[in-house]
């Protein structure tokens, strides 16, 4: 009387409408258990980016760092040092990510290693008449202060700087999309 296979389809796609499961084109996708079906619910989604970035941020934020580390190439370390350090950061009232790079700021650390520069030139000048425990323990101070700086502020700062002008151009994409 009835075709089985038309039936069962028509069954199936019903019940996937129902439970807000069906696709564009109405298809169904089968899947080997909730954890590999693609229509996830929003809360799996943030579950999932967080534990593999360690960022916690609303599904737009989300959606514009997966950007970023699929189309742009930044690492997810780049991405979790310049968040946590907040360089890049979720605006609750423009509802996306900005970025925080701050020319003056810039130029401060800069000069900061300048002197860091100035200094280790100093206590390795000053081993020209032999090593002293003052100059190696300074050429070691100063140096680690250096990397410090480079490590937690310029290369956050040139994430963010990054992240800043190919976000601008996805939002750009997705405005003339819309």
């Amino acid at each position: 009387m009835f075709d089985d296979n038309k039936n069962r389809k028509l069954s199936i796609q019903l019940i996937a409408q129902n439970n807000g499961q069906s696709t564009n084109g109405g298809d169904i996708i089968v899947c080997n258990g909730a954890d590999e079906c693609p229509l996830k619910p929003e809360y799996a989604l943030q579950t999932t980016f967080a534990e593999k970035t360690g960022i916690y941020c609303p599904p737009k934020s989300r959606a514009e760092l997966n950007y970023l580390m699929e189309e742009r190439g930044l690492t997810i370390k780049e991405l979790r040092w310049a968040w946590f350090l907040n360089c890049i950061r979720y605006d609750k009232d423009a509802q996306w990510l900005v970025f925080r790079t701050s020319l003056a700021e810039r130029a401060f650390a800069t000069a900061m290693l300048v002197f860091y520069a100035v200094c280790i030139l100093y206590f390795t000048v000053g081993t020209a008449n032999g090593w002293n425990i003052k100059d190696v323990l300074g050429i070691l101070a100063f140096t680690g202060l250096a990397w410090v700086k480079v490590q937690f502020y310029f290369v956050p700062q040139e994430t963010a700087r990054r992240a800043r002008s190919a976000i601008e151009k996805f939002r750009q994409r997705e405005v003339q999309v819309t």
